[in-house]
């Protein structure tokens, strides 16, 4: 809960709704705390399986796209789904990213680099953060 700071990312379509829902609904199942998604007591699954008159969560908006039997295959179907707090933070030091910086703009030093036209500078800072580093 504490490991790092937080972050978040805005839902803004569909898809992404829907698997960002399907992975809240399957996180006491990674974390081995249940079996399955139904199993979870504490879990929304069950007011979109089985409603309720004075239920808490809106499930309008996931059946509006699916069907409950489709909301059901697609929750408990696996996913490879990753999301910000899955996604690894690659971290090297000073003198490594000097080195990945020499390797791919072929510069010696900060001014050299600054000297690159803009659309080469560019690509180069997209492949260096590709590499796992940061324009700081």
């Amino acid at each position: 809960m504490f490991q790092d700071r937080y972050r978040s990312e805005p839902v803004e379509k569909d898809g992404y709704f829907l698997a960002v829902l399907r992975y809240i609904h399957q996180n006491p199942v990674k974390a081995g705390i249940c079996g399955s998604v139904s199993a979870y007591k504490d879990s929304s699954y069950n007011e979109y399986i089985h409603p309720r008159t004075h239920q808490i969560t809106d499930t309008d908006f996931a059946f509006s796209m699916l069907s409950k039997e489709q909301f059901v295959n697609y929750t408990n179907e696996e996913s490879q789904d990753e999301f910000l707090e899955t996604q690894t933070i690659v971290r090297v030091n000073d003198s490594e990213a000097k080195a990945i910086i020499r390797e791919i703009s072929k510069c010696n030093n900060v001014a050299e680099f600054q000297a690159l036209p803009r659309d080469a500078r560019n690509t180069f800072l997209s492949e260096l953060k590709a590499k796992g580093l940061s324009v700081r």
